[in-house]
C-alpha cells in the first residue's frame, strides 16, 4: 500500500474532502534503530512471538527493493476502532493504555479522531482503513448488507517496533524498543498450531457475475461511469486454536475470523 508521510496524512485527516496525496509515494521510507543479530524471517519471528503478548505484523509478502522492502512486528499498547452505526454515523472506541489517548477527545467523526490520534503520540500506527470509509466522505448508494460488522477503521498504537529489511535481511529495534523491551525472539523456539482451512467459496454465482458485467458495460456505454471494480466475497471455514493456528496460517494475505481479529497483513507492496 502507498503510505503517505505523517504530514500528508495529517493534511488528509483535517481536510476530509481532499483526495490527492502529494507526493503520492514514499518508496524511500527508511527506519532508524539498533541493529539486531537475527537471521530468521518475519514469519518465523511471528511464530516465536510469546503467546501471552499481543502482536501486529505488517508483512511485505514478496521482497522487492523499491516496493516491498520492509516488514514490521509490534505490540500495540492500545487500539482505536471506528464502527459503523449506519451509512453516515458511527462511533469511535479506544481500548488500551489511558495515557496514550484520552477518550474524552473522541468526537465519533473518523477523520477528526484520526487527526487526534496523530497529535496524541509519535508512535507508529498499524492497521487498516475499510473501503467503506468513503461513505464518510461522500454519499454513496447502499446495496450490500453489513452482515459482518467489521470496523471501518482499526489502528493499533505501536510505540516500539521490530523492523525487518527484506533486501539486506537486517533486523532493527526501533522507537521505544531501541534500547530493549521487545521479546527476545532469538532465545525462543518457533511455535505452531494445527489448523484446517477449507477451499474458499464465492457467494457470487456465475450468472450474477455475468449480469454485473453486462450492467457495467451498459453504464459505460451510457457515459455514467468509465470503470468499475466488480468485487465478490470469498469465504472459507477455518478451525484451529487461537493464536497459534492463526500465526501458522500467516502467509495468507490477511486473516480475520468472527471470534478473533488477527492483525496479520501480508502484502507485496509495503515500502
Amino acid at each position: 500500500m502507498a503510505m503517505p508521510g505523517l504530514f500528508s496524512f495529517r493534511h488528509i485527516a483535517s481536510h476530509p474532502t481532499t483526495s490527492r496525496v502529494n507526493p503520492p509515494y514514499h518508496a524511500d521510507m527508511d527506519f532508524v534503530g539498533r541493529e539486531l543479530n537475527w537471521s530468521f524471517d518475519p514469519l518465523e519471528a511471528l511464530r516465536r512471538w510469546p503467546v501471552d503478548r499481543q502482536v501486529m505484523l505488517l508483512h511485505s509478502g514478496r521482497a522487492e527493493a523499491r516496493w516491498a522492502r520492509w516488514s514490521i512486528l509490534a505490540e500495540p499498547v492500545g487500539m482505536y476502532r471506528f464502527l459503523a452505526i449506519n451509512d453516515h454515523l458511527g462511533r469511535s472506541e479506544w481500548t488500551g493504555r489511558a495515557d496514550t489517548l484520552l477518550t474524552e477527545r473522541l468526537t465519533h467523526r473518523p477523520f477528526r479522531d484520526m487527526h487526534a490520534l496523530l497529535d496524541a503520540t509519535d508512535a507508529l500506527w498499524i492497521g487498516q482503513l475499510s473501503y467503506d470509509l468513503g461513505r464518510w466522505i461522500e454519499k454513496l448508494p447502499t446495496r450490500a448488507d453489513d452482515d459482518r460488522h467489521w470496523p471501518i477503521i482499526q489502528l493499533g498504537c505501536c510505540p516500539g517496533q521490530l523492523v525487518h529489511d527484506n533486501v539486506t535481511g537486517r533486523w532493527l529495534a526501533c522507537g521505544d524498543w531501541t534500547h530493549g523491551g521487545y521479546p527476545p525472539l532469538d532465545a525462543l523456539e518457533p511455535q505452531t498450531g494445527a489448523f484446517a482451512a477449507a477451499n474458499p467459496r464465492s457467494e457470487f454465482t456465475r450468472d450474477a457475475y455475468d449480469c454485473a458485467i453486462r450492467r457495467t458495460l451498459d453504464y459505460i456505454a451510457a457515459g455514467d461511469i468509465f470503470q468499475a471494480n466488480i468485487a465478490q466475497r470469498f469465504t472459507a471455514d477455518f478451525t484451529g486454536r487461537y493464536p497459534l493456528a492463526h500465526r501458522a496460517s500467516a502467509p495468507c494475505r490477511s486473516s480475520r475470523s468472527e471470534e478473533h481479529t488477527s492483525a496479520l497483513l501480508s502484502r507485496p507492496d509495503i515500502h
